[in-house]
């Protein structure tokens, strides 16, 4: 099950951005934020769940240039895995640990052109 509080979609047209020494054209921006995301992890049967995934404050962009190349980042609030077996010890499996900050994890990918149909990452990390 999953449960998005708000769901945008932006598409913005024709904006420049500086890539490296180059000016390229953004043709095309996504992001999508969600407020609250909860799934279930099941067992085979379907009908016992085993873990409750819980994410929130979350955004993911991702910028399409008229050179080619793309950026994307995801950047999420609070995550929270919980353990959902009756018997097991430990219930909380990943949970924040400190409470003070706005973003848990936010990831940066940059992608080159592709080079024979397969995408070259330039950048991967944290930022």
């Amino acid at each position: 099950m999953i449960k998005i509080e708000v769901l945008r979609l932006i598409e913005n047209v024709c904006l420049r951005y500086f890539l490296g020494n180059k000016l390229a054209r953004l043709e095309r921006r996504y992001e999508l934020h969600g407020g609250s995301i909860t799934w279930y992890i099941k067992h085979d049967d379907g009908q016992i769940p085993n873990a409750q995934f819980l994410l929130r404050n979350i955004l993911y962009t991702k910028r399409y240039y008229e050179n080619g190349t793309n950026e994307h980042s995801i950047s999420i609030g609070q995550a929270k895995v919980d353990n959902l077996l009756p018997d097991d010890r430990y219930r909380t499996i990943l949970t924040a640990n400190c409470q003070q900050q706005q973003t848990m994890i936010r990831v940066y990918c940059k992608e080159g052109e592709s080079v024979g149909g397969i995408a070259v990452k330039e950048h991967l990390g944290k930022i």
